[in-house]
């Protein structure tokens, strides 16, 4: 018989490792990643897209932590497969992600476009999306810890990739030097 497909769900543990136990159900060939805590423990969203090749559609998903509801928050249009990586305010209000498919050689050339590069917001109760109007390509966002600002990897016109930060309405940004290599950045406890 043909091996059963690996369950990617999102679990839970506590901070010793005990009491391990998963929180999120995918349906038959979705997949869970990216979670990201709510700042009161009781609310984790994720990423849940197809476990196929090329790279298929994705949702954002929020998920009770007691109860193992799950709701859909925001479905991302069929030109972003695999978009997403969603990072929630620290006031837990928000939820920004992006646009562009992380998986490598699985994501289609076109979700690699301008238009996919950017990052946006959901309300994290549902909603329209808002694209932050950045000057430069973006994507893998993350929040400061005062909400204030937001970090990211931004695309230069030269195909290298930088960390970048702006304000979440896209002022005040800065381009640093170096090359980022990793797709993930974050911030540490500071704002």
């Amino acid at each position: 018989p043909a091996p059963m497909p690996a369950l990617v769900a999102i679990y839970v543990a506590g901070a010793d490792g005990a009491n391990p136990h998963q929180v999120s159900t995918p349906p038959h060939g979705w997949e869970d990643h990216y979670p990201t805590w709510s700042k009161d423990g009781k609310t984790v969203v994720f990423e849940r897209d197809r476990s196929t090749d090329p790279a298929g559609p994705s949702k954002l998903v929020a998920v009770d932590v007691a109860t193992r509801a799950e709701r859909l928050v925001y479905a991302l249009p069929a030109w972003a497969p695999s978009g997403g990586i969603p990072k929630l305010s620290p006031d837990g209000s928000q939820i920004l992600f992006t646009y562009w498919c992380v998986f490598g050689g699985s994501c289609p050339a076109a979700s690699h476009s301008a238009r996919n590069a950017r990052l946006a917001t959901v309300p994290s109760t549902g909603g329209a999306a808002a694209v932050l109007p950045l000057t430069i390509l973006a994507d893998s966002p993350g929040w400061s810890p005062d909400g204030t600002q937001v970090v990211f990897r931004c695309h230069t016109s030269r195909g290298r990739n930088n960390l970048c930060t702006s304000s979440p309405d896209g002022t005040n940004l800065k381009r640093f030097p170096w090359p980022l290599g990793s797709a993930h950045p974050d911030w540490g406890a500071h704002p």
